[in-house]
């Protein structure tokens, strides 16, 4: 008889994730006008999908995927369709009057969408880390004000998202390490495969699921 079981492990905080996938958020899925500590608790729950706010068929600033694009519609875009500059947050502290301003500019000029960016020092240890922010990013403060930009973009129908650039270097310095990983809950798991032919074998508190068959 031949027995076959998975089971599953937590890596080591060691094991942080790697890459540079970029996380976009459309403005009209984040912006949910309020007010006071209603707007606090929206801002630290936009996590929770039972929260969030009912999309349209096409989010701001998100090209309709049935648009047909001819050699015309290039001369004049359709919605969604165009430029995506990098906004950068950096250097100095965030103010919300020119958030406002710089996102009644870039709409003026026909800019439909942007991707906000950090950048990182010109070093490679350790990692080429992010550099210093005002608020620090994922803070309560940072929050805030990710939620006016959401908002702002919500007015002029532009879509906003947010790019891991910097923020998920590979090492224990990058930034989702410190705020994520280094809670186990949020480790990576993964599935491990062991075949037994003979004897006796105590199987893991973690097992899924066991399969024995005959074996010659």
């Amino acid at each position: 008889m031949k027995i076959s079981f998975l089971f599953r492990r937590l890596l080591p905080s060691s094991a942080a994730l790697s890459g540079c996938a970029a996380v976009f958020l459309a403005s009209a899925f984040l912006a949910a006008p309020s007010s006071g500590a209603a707007q606090n608790d929206s801002v630290l729950s936009l996590s929770d999908p039972a929260k969030l706010p009912v999309l349209g068929t096409v989010p701001a600033g998100y090209p309709d995927p049935k648009m047909t694009l001819t050699p015309d519609a290039f001369q004049t875009p359709p919605e969604g369709f165009g430029e995506v500059p990098f906004w950068w947050w950096s250097g100095d502290k965030l103010d919300k009057d020119r958030l406002a301003w710089q996102i009644r500019e870039l709409h003026e000029k026909g800019v439909t969408g942007m991707q906000v960016n950090y950048a990182h020092k010109d070093t490679s240890q350790p990692h080429w880390p992010t550099f210093p922010n005002s608020p620090e990013i994922f803070t309560p403060e940072w929050w805030d004000f990710w939620a006016f930009a959401a908002e702002e973009c919500g007015k002029y129908g532009m879509g906003i998202g947010l790019s891991t650039y910097t923020l998920d270097w590979t090492g224990t310095e990058n930034l989702f390490n410190r705020i994520i990983y280094e809670d186990p809950a949020f480790h990576t798991r993964t599935l491990h495969l062991r075949e037994v032919t003979d004897g006796n074998f105590t199987p893991s508190e973690n097992s899924i699921g066991f399969w024995a068959y005959p074996f010659r």
